[in-house]
């Protein structure tokens, strides 16, 4: 037992030194590696794989194989921030994690090329789990989405303003896709009558549409939003590291309980949106954890 105890001790600190190094000198493939992976729990929620031969026949049956049925604002808007931008980052970490590997003809092309096989192969493994059915939209919207990444981040990673403003850009964006996803109905409503109906609605105890819900769909739900704020959280912290700012644990909780304020406020001129303190809770909580996860990347790359 010593000798295996030993043992696992060595292996967990190569595992460790090569974990350190790939942070310090492959950020790229670690993000890629993440990226993926949210692909993945995107495409195969709520995993409850089988290998039934009549599921398995059923859904393919059910599948999409035609386009545009909804028509293209319908296609555009379902796919725009589930899709296409998840794709481009995947292609353009995918096309830095080759790189890597010092393979300069057709980077780009290979890059694309595989993120429309990863699309087309998580469509097809949908088959095999229950609730999920195959549409080709995706791949479209993903092999699309992959195209952009190849050709547009490039060009945009060489604007000014975001060779000064990094940072701040992105944040930008995280807030954005935070938003796209709390408000994504866009059922606004400017009624009077219907927002004091709203206001009649919020949610004042924590967690209390969670109580009695489906397990999965809870876990879904806050893990997405844990991740979105987690995202934000970290690039608030390099903000405040950048600007050489006093690094105290409260400014992302404040940043991120001021979005979600922000954003279940919002949810008072939307019909088919509850205003929740629960959301509010969650911001903050993930947005230091995000802010935790930097400090704690800023340890591991100093030890290396």
């Amino acid at each position: 037992m010593y000798l295996g105890g030993c043992c696992l001790k060595s292996a967990h600190g190569r595992l460790g030194a090569f974990a350190r190094g790939l942070l310090r000198e492959r950020p790229a493939i670690v993000l890629l590696t993440l990226v993926t992976l949210l692909a993945a729990v995107d495409a195969f929620y709520p995993f409850a794989v089988t290998l039934d031969v009549s599921t398995v026949w059923g859904d393919l049956k059910r599948a999409q194989w035609i386009p545009l049925q909804e028509g293209l604002q319908g296609f555009l808007r379902h796919s725009i921030a589930e899709k296409m931008l998840l794709f481009a980052a995947l292609c353009h970490l995918m096309g830095r994690s080759l790189a890597y590997r010092h393979v300069p003809s057709f980077l780009g092309v290979r890059a694309w090329l595989l993120c429309v096989l990863l699309a087309a192969s998580m469509e097809g493994g949908k088959l095999f789990v229950v609730g999920r059915t195959p549409n080709v939209e995706d791949v479209i919207a993903g092999s699309l989405g992959a195209l952009l990444g190849l050709l547009l981040i490039p060009i945009l990673a060489r604007l000014p303003l975001i060779r000064k403003h990094p940072v701040e850009v992105l944040l930008g964006l995280a807030v954005l896709l935070i938003a796209y996803d709390e408000l994504g109905r866009f059922d606004w409503v400017v009624s009077p009558d219907a927002v004091v109906a709203q206001t009649a609605r919020i949610e004042w105890l924590p967690f209390a549409s969670y109580y009695g819900a489906d397990l999965h769909k809870v876990l879904f739900d806050l893990g997405k939003k844990a991740l979105l704020l987690s995202a934000f959280g970290f690039l608030v912290a390099i903000h405040r590291a950048a600007a050489l700012s006093p690094r105290h644990c409260w400014v992302p909780v404040a940043w991120g309980f001021g979005v979600g304020v922000m954003l279940e406020a919002s949810q008072l001129l939307q019909v088919s949106c509850t205003p929740s303190i629960t959301d509010v809770l969650v911001f903050g909580a993930s947005a230091w954890a995000g802010a935790a996860l930097f400090e704690r990347y800023n340890t591991i790359v100093g030890e290396c």
